[in-house]
């Protein structure tokens, strides 16, 4: 775990791994609460598409589909100026959540480059 600064807010910091029902949490903040986080959820009793509509709803427009990568990846508008980027993947008995919270708008391949970089390696 390091602290590098970036410009004159709080830098990055690689965050504690949490463990709650089940599920194994690891993040990466940068100025938070942008940054990376990965999820790893046991698959037994979950389902990728009742996560995958929770997880929409976060979205303040309709998200873009990435087809292709994953069960399921897209990115969308969040609250605030966010833009999150999110790619599911099943393996090993798991399901893998990646999750990149951006703020601002980039161009549409930057954030199907980074989806495709996740899918590659959940």
């Amino acid at each position: 775990m390091g602290v590098a600064d970036f410009g004159t807010k709080g830098g990055q910091q690689e965050a504690a791994v949490k463990k709650r029902d089940g599920v194994t949490e690891y993040a990466c903040h940068y100025n938070d609460p942008v940054g990376l986080y990965l999820h790893v959820v046991p698959e037994k009793g979950r389902s990728v598409p009742s996560m995958v509509a929770e997880a929409k709803k976060e979205c303040t427009a309709p998200p873009t589909l990435l087809p292709g990568l994953g069960e399921a990846a897209w990115y969308c508008e969040n609250e605030d100026s966010y833009v999150s980027t999110l790619v599911y993947k099943r393996g090993h008995g798991q399901i893998r959540i990646a999750l990149v919270y951006l703020i601002g708008k980039t161009r549409a391949d930057v954030y199907k480059t980074m989806a495709e970089r996740l899918a590659q390696r959940l």
